[in-house]
């Protein structure tokens, strides 16, 4: 659509209805100069036209009036809507700016109601519909809390009787034991519904036994059944529970809780609904479009969210991944053939969107100032609900809740969000999983397809999920360690360098800049830190980590750690490619997603503790203090991983100047002295600025941490330690290193891999040197043998150490891929431009290009080796190692190299035979 480059009235026009005529005249002239040949104009068209984008219920106004009755607006339409805005705007009522436009009372007289009995008919059905699913999916979430273990569920037969609210009900610890004439009795009461099973096959679906279809005596008395007494404020439940074999219950409080809320739902709010559904006729003048059918569903959803939640908002969205704006699907206060009043959803300012974009459910209690502040585009639907109820029945806050809808395959395409009369943070845990059942059951109906299968197992995980607390989390974790220990003593083909993988889940407030310091420090972060307390984490994490679900491992959990967040401990060792997947799918993606107006940052971070480390803790007998350290080391990382998310994001785009700021940053506070990563990172920068010193510096932190470092990066410190000798003219330190931390870690490829690229990098730089002593006189002839030897030796030393490294890659799934090179024009084309400048022998302008290149594909290990290179050879080390080569200092050097791979062949003879025998 064309932008709006001149106002669309002239301003010498009074704005009044007595120029209404030729106010509209104005606007078809307007809308022939800008859209010529425009023939029809959408409804956000229209809007932004008239500077109103944000207030969508104008356009229901218009079309109660006979203004746009199609889906599109018509020019002449268009310019009606145009003229009668404008009024408004200035002040005249909407009423008289219609009847001065379009022609007085009759021309605003709305369309004749003749749609209203189909659809009527449409949400008859679409209710069956409904009636079918969600009282199914609230039940069967409710048998899953109490059968915790899943081989139960299957044919387990279900019966709820109510017994009215005067009933007495006792306090049960246990479910008791119930005989089958007992049950047999109750069946023929016809309780409603009746009785329902679990289907075995292919999903734990619950399927309702119809009127005239009671089970035979001999399907009771084939089961074992127990039962209950589930007493609420409204309602006393007799609820029997018939497995195949012998099931013991335990109750505690909250479960009876959760299960009677569920009941309430099912056999009090969803028939309250359907009764009133089925008495109400719908008067619309809008005839149905392809599909409403589906969508009503989704509009049943929010108006039964309004029957269990008296007085609230709620509102069903997609935010689809490749574009900025969502849309709202369904809206509990407009009707199905109405555009929604807040269309499109603020995808990266309001609640819901922050939810669908990171997939973690969000809470916000009292939806009051400060939060109307941070949360902007709550505030017209706040005012519309303290519209809709008298001063009597105000209430005192409202909570917001935004949860991710999931696709069956785990992806989050959009979210669910209500606004809701404050709630007891009691209730709130209760009221937070059943609404992720709806959520569930909203991604069923969106996606239809394989939906039973996919809800059934998110139902029982959210009715068995549990957070531990951080005591019990403890006990957990080290349990988890000593499995693993067992594990490796008993698989000993299992290699060495495998990983346990640990994901810290945490949250900050705002920049400092942004908001009053009261408002986002700890009250914000602990608001977010109690939501991931409603976090139904295997959703989490197969919507970041496609396919890596399934493998996750069956006894993975989560714990609560206070003032910190959540750590979520992964029941599976890992090679270290599938470590690099974990930290694409959760940091990489979850730390780069800053929703704008967002209350907090929601970051992430990954911790591997490798097995070498869990077997020498348990040869030790010190699994108790790996626990401790795991424990210690989440404490620590939480305090700096804003600043370490944030420079490794400024890294990654190559803005090593101000990573290193975050980095020096992150180091002044506590939690970052222990952190051997951030030095790994400020080293790494500073070889990317050509600071050698610098990076020695950070390169030797990250090496002294190594006894208080609980991940594994500490052969990649001694490696940078090593190239900062090497940069700094010092070869034999430098080979010391490199062969210590080979010797040390003997199947990890980088020690054999920096190291063959610096005797590679020295090779390249005596190759200069010779060619510069050529440039001014020729060489000695015992200069020349010596030259030769030296390289020989060099370069034979690279290709067996560069051998073994890519052996030693491959072994760890790491081959380099296509995937790492993003273009293959635009490397071989930088490259190209940095060779071509040390061809011309102007070292200086290569590293400049070379590092400029960098700050594209600042991962790419080709740009970093010919960078060090060219920064290298414009700093003069060529001449340093040429006199220190073909000097005394060689002795030192050529002997470890001859220890280490032996008398070197002449690679020109070998060059010479190999190209004769071709």
């Amino acid at each position: 659509m064309a932008t709006r480059e001149a106002p669309v009235f002239n301003p010498e026009i009074p704005p009044d209805i007595e120029h209404a005529a030729l106010i509209r005249e104005e606007a078809l002239d307007w809308l022939e100069r800008q859209f010529p040949g425009g023939l029809s104009f959408g409804t956000g068209d229209v809007l932004r036209m008239a500077g109103q984008q944000e207030k969508r219920w104008l356009i229901a106004r218009l079309r109660d009036k006979g203004i746009g009755n199609e889906e599109l607006f018509s020019l002449p339409d268009t310019a009606d809507a145009l003229a009668v805005l404008f009024l408004r705007s200035r002040g005249v009522k909407f009423r008289e700016a219609v009847d001065a436009v379009v022609g007085g009372k009759e021309a605003s007289r709305s369309p004749e109601p003749r749609y209203g009995g189909v659809w009527n008919r449409l949400v008859v059905t679409a209710l069956e519909r409904l009636r079918r699913h969600v009282p199914a999916r609230l039940l069967g979430t409710a048998v899953f809390s109490l059968l915790r273990d899943q081989d139960d569920h299957a044919n387990c037969l279900i019966i709820v009787k109510r017994l009215g609210r005067s009933a007495k009900g006792h306090v049960q610890e246990q479910a008791d034991a119930v005989s089958h004439d007992h049950v047999y009795r109750m069946i023929l009461e016809r309780p409603a519904p009746s009785c329902s099973v679990i289907a075995v096959a292919p999903a734990r679906e619950i399927l309702f036994f119809g009127a005239d279809q009671l089970p035979a005596r001999s399907e009771v008395t084939s089961r074992h059944f127990v039962g209950l007494t589930v007493t609420t404020e409204r309602e006393v439940y007799e609820l029997l529970l018939g497995t195949m074999h012998s099931v013991s219950v335990p109750l505690d409080a909250p479960t009876l809780e959760f299960v009677g809320r569920i009941l309430d739902l099912v056999f009090i709010d969803f028939e309250e609904f359907h009764r009133h559904l089925l008495s109400t006729r719908l008067e619309a003048a809008s005839e149905p479009e392809s599909g409403a059918a589906h969508d009503l569903q989704l509009w049943l959803i929010t108006q039964f969210l309004d029957t269990a939640y008296p007085g609230s908002l709620s509102e069903i969205s997609e935010a689809p991944q490749s574009s900025e704006l969502g849309k709202v699907l369904a809206s509990s206060v407009v009707r199905p053939w109405e555009p929604p009043r807040w269309d499109p959803p603020k995808r990266l300012e309001m609640l819901s969107g922050y939810a669908s974009r990171v997939g973690v459910p969000l809470v916000v209690d009292r939806a009051e100032h400060p939060w109307t502040s941070v949360i902007a585009s709550a505030e017209s639907e706040l005012r519309y609900l303290k519209g809709r109820v008298s001063n009597s029945q105000a209430t005192a806050g409202y909570s917001a809740l935004a949860l991710p809808v999931f696709s069956s395959s785990g992806s989050a395409m959009g979210a669910l969000y209500l606004l809701m009369p404050e709630i007891a943070p009691a209730r709130l845990d209760i009221e937070v999983r059943i609404l992720t059942v709806f959520s569930r059951v909203i991604g069923e109906t969106i996606e239809r397809q394989k939906a039973a299968i996919y809800s059934a197992e998110v139902s029982t995980n959210i009715a068995t999920f549990t957070v531990f607390k951080q005591e019990q989390f403890k006990g957990a974790l080290l349990d988890l360690l000593s499995r693993k220990a067992d594990e490796i003593h008993r698989d000993q083909h299992l290699r060495p360098d495998l990983r346990l993988p640990f994901l810290l889940l945490s949250a900050h407030g705002p920049d400092h800049d942004e908001y009053d310091l009261a408002i986002s420090g700890d009250r914000l972060k602990s608001w977010l830190v109690d939501t991931l307390r409603h976090l139904e984490w295997r959703s989490f994490i197969r919507s970041h980590w496609a396919g890596g679900t399934d493998e996750r491992g069956a006894q993975s959990f989560i714990g609560e750690l206070p003032g910190v967040g959540v750590l979520i401990a992964l029941d599976r060792l890992v090679s270290k490619d599938e470590l690099d997947r974990i930290r694409s799918a959760f940091p990489t993606t979850i730390n780069r997603t800053f929703p704008t107006n967002a209350p907090v940052k929601f970051l992430a971070w990954v911790l591997d503790v490798p097995a070498q480390r869990i077997m020498d803790a348990a040869q030790t007998d010190n699994m108790q203090d790996l626990a401790d350290d795991v424990e210690r080391w989440a404490f620590d990382v939480a305090s700096v991983v804003e600043e370490v998310a944030l420079s490794t994001y400024l890294y990654e785009e190559g803005e090593w100047d101000a990573a290193l700021r975050g980095v020096r940053k992150a180091l002044q506070k506590k939690g970052g002295r222990k952190n051997g990563y951030l030095y790994r990172l400020a080293a790494e920068c500073s070889f990317s600025v050509g600071d050698w010193p610098s990076a020695l510096k950070y390169a030797q932190d990250g090496v002294a941490l190594r006894t208080e470092e609980l991940g594994s990066g500490f052969v990649r410190s001694r490696c940078q330690e090593a190239d900062a000798h090497f940069c700094l003219g010092d070869p034999v330190r430098a080979w010391d290193l490199y062969s210590a931390a080979a010797a040390g870690a003997p199947t990890h490829p980088l020690p054999r891999y920096y190291r063959g690229q610096a005797l590679t990098l020295m090779a390249k730089l005596l190759r200069e040197f010779e060619n510069e002593r050529l440039r001014s006189a020729p060489l000695e002839a015992a200069e020349s043998r010596q030259l030769d030897a030296v390289l020989d030796t060099l370069v034979n030393g690279a290709l067996e150490d560069l051998t073994s490294a890519a052996d030693l890659l491959d072994r760890w799934g790491l081959i380099p891929e296509s995937y790492q090179y993003r273009n293959f024009h635009l490397v071989p084309t930088l490259l190209g431009q940095g060779v071509g400048y040390l061809l011309a022998r102007s070292p200086g302008p290569a590293a400049s290009r070379l590092q400029s290149a960098r700050r594209s594909f600042p991962k790419d290990e080709l740009f970093f080796r010919e960078y060090l290179f060219a920064k290298c050879w414009e700093q003069g080390l060529h001449r340093r190692y040429g006199a220190l080569l073909l000097g005394d200092g060689w002795a030192p050097l050529r002997d470890r190299l001859h220890e280490a791979f032996g008398e070197p062949r002449s690679l020109r003879a070998v060059a010479t035979t190999e190209s004769t025998v071709s």
